[in-house]
């Protein structure tokens, strides 16, 4: 019986799954069991990569496409391990992230989710810590990935990931409010131990319109949470649109835009003389 088991849905993904595969196998913690759930793959190279995988501690599982929230849940339902580690299949961790997240839930009996310090790699090299805490962090988007570590009782108490919200849009979000709601914690390990893929943008578009269809499914599934919390849910918002506000005055009032401003002056002038000969020409010609 491990003691972790590690789920690793996959749709497309056979040029990135080695890497995230590697990962866990490289990992300082290795009472490990790694379960890949091939969510009905198209692509030919995914397709015969998965058919034929052989790597330790290793299955993999297939099923028809049915999306990140049913591909999950398929592979938890078949896990033997007390905690879960979810991983995408184009991410990756550092090695001791299950040795540090373990020492977080063997320790702190109320946190019910481990996740870490974000970098980004691809398009994008920003990193970022997400919030932690219990449900009130969770109302508006908190920036955890959807790869993390949690108990396995939390995703049973939670009924699992909601398999109606099919596209990678908030499925993660509502997951994690379905988890805090029920009084279990989020603990953020204060290292960049996990690195996210940031895909390209035509593909970013696409999810952002699909996250902003699945808002109000998340806000129906959790209207009594949101209802209970609603002043908290104003202020955070506030806060957000006050401090987008100051970093707009900052970078208005600081020395480079200033000195771009300068530099520009000239050309702006130039400008306004050819307009306005533009204009002294038409009236001569009128």
């Amino acid at each position: 019986m491990p003691r972790v088991s590690v789920v690793i849905p996959c749709y497309n993904h056979g040029l990135y799954i080695d890497k995230a595969v590697d990962s866990i196998l490289n990992q300082t913690f290795q009472d490990v069991e790694i379960i890949v759930v091939d969510d009905g793959s198209t692509d030919p190279h995914t397709v015969s990569k998965l058919k034929e995988y052989a790597k330790p501690k290793t299955t993999v599982l297939h099923i028809e496409n049915q999306g990140p929230s049913a591909a999950r849940n398929f592979g938890i339902g078949h896990t033997k391990g007390e905690y879960i580690l979810l991983l995408d299949a184009d991410d990756y961790f550092t090695p001791t992230f299950l040795e540090k997240a373990i020492a977080v839930l063997d320790r702190e009996p109320k946190v019910g989710i481990v996740a870490c310090g974000i970098q980004r790699f691809g398009l994008d090299s920003t990193r970022y810590f997400p919030r932690g805490g219990g449900v009130q962090s969770f109302l508006a988007p908190s920036g955890l990935a959807g790869s993390a570590m949690l108990r396995k009782v939390c995703w049973e108490q939670a009924g699992g990931y909601d398999e109606s919200m099919k596209t990678s849009g908030y499925e993660d979000w509502n997951f994690w409010i379905d988890v805090t709601k029920r009084g279990w914690l989020v603990h953020i390990i204060k290292e960049y131990l996990f690195y996210y893929h940031w895909q390209d943008g035509s593909r970013r578009t696409e999810l952002n319109r699909q996250r902003i269809k699945s808002l109000g499914h998340v806000l129906r599934n959790h209207r009594d949470v949101f209802a209970e919390y609603i002043d908290t849910v104003m202020l955070d918002k506030d806060k957000e649109v006050m401090a987008m506000k100051e970093q707009r005055n900052f970078l208005l009032s600081s020395l480079e835009y200033r000195l771009g401003s300068a530099l520009l002056a000239p050309l702006r002038f130039f400008q306004k003389k050819k307009s306005a000969a533009g204009k002294d020409d038409q009236y001569r010609e009128e």
